[in-house]
């Protein structure tokens, strides 16, 4: 936000102060407020721009069916966590799916858009895991961070236009975060966020820590070279400060996460 604010206002300021110059770069103060106004967005523009990313995110990949068992599942387990959410109705609700691939991987997009691939549903021990990374991507829409990345490339390019610093299109600056990750910082904010949503649905908040370290002992990263070093250490000192739920809950929802995941499609 402050980065937006930041860029729009230098534009401001330099096609106000020196307009001949700002319009012999092709700007006006006029263009200036219309990006302005662009960036202020609401629902209805974060489903259509979660859409888009979607779009582009699954072109080539297969989506196992609505009403297939893994996917009527997961989707109960989100809006479960949904429940929990700052933002707990959106312009028309999640968008969900998973996708048939051997990737172990989640993404997120504005609307929310959510989508979690067949390799990571294999790859989760339990639903308290499952949990756990719905809520890591949950949060990364609740906190609009992709939206952000847009705004703030708007913003630049307003900037750059005034600048003689070049055009980038937004939408493929935006697409290489959700598919690859965000900034260190950002990701630790959605890792707490999730401890949060995750807690307040009732599942173990440790899960995510324990699927983490699992993830990175069989990866060698915990997700790519953008997210914290020691990402699980982070998060110890929150989740001790959080009650775990009885075992004999997390059993059962246990046994119910593997009667589900016995319909996901044979492994090559």
């Amino acid at each position: 936000m402050t980065t937006r604010r930041r860029f729009l206002a230098s534009a401001v300021a330099y096609a106000a102060v020196a307009p001949t110059a700002a319009m012999a770069k092709g700007l006006t103060l006029e263009d200036v407020m219309r990006d302005a106004e662009a960036a202020r967005m609401g629902p209805v523009d974060h489903f259509m721009m979660g859409r888009k990313a979607a779009v582009e995110l699954l072109q080539g990949q297969k989506l196992l069916p609505a009403s297939s068992t893994p996917a009527v599942y997961v989707r109960k387990v989100l809006d479960t966590l949904m429940l929990g959410s700052n933002q707990p109705y959106s312009y028309r609700g999640p968008v969900f799916g998973v996708i048939d691939s051997h990737e172990l991987n989640a993404y997120a997009a504005p609307g929310p858009f959510i989508f979690v691939t067949t390799g990571m549903l294999r790859f989760l021990q339990d639903e308290e895991e499952l949990g756990a990374i719905l809520g890591h991507e949950l949060a990364h829409a609740e906190l609009r961070h992709a939206v952000y990345e847009y705004q703030n490339a708007l913003a630049g390019r307003t900037f750059a236009r005034a600048t003689d610093g070049g055009f980038n299109d937004m939408m493929q600056k935006m697409m290489p975060t959700i598919r690859q990750g965000y900034s260190v910082e950002i990701e630790a904010e959605a890792d707490a966020r999730a401890i949060d949503l995750v807690a307040a649905a009732g599942y173990r908040p440790s899960a995510l820590i324990n699927v983490l370290d699992r993830f990175k002992a069989q990866t060698n990263s915990y997700g790519g070279a953008k997210y914290p070093i020691q990402r699980t250490h982070l998060l110890q000192q929150k989740v001790g400060q959080l009650a775990e739920p009885a075992a004999t809950a997390v059993e059962v929802r246990a046994k119910r996460f593997q009667k589900a995941m016995t319909g996901l499609p044979k492994s090559a």
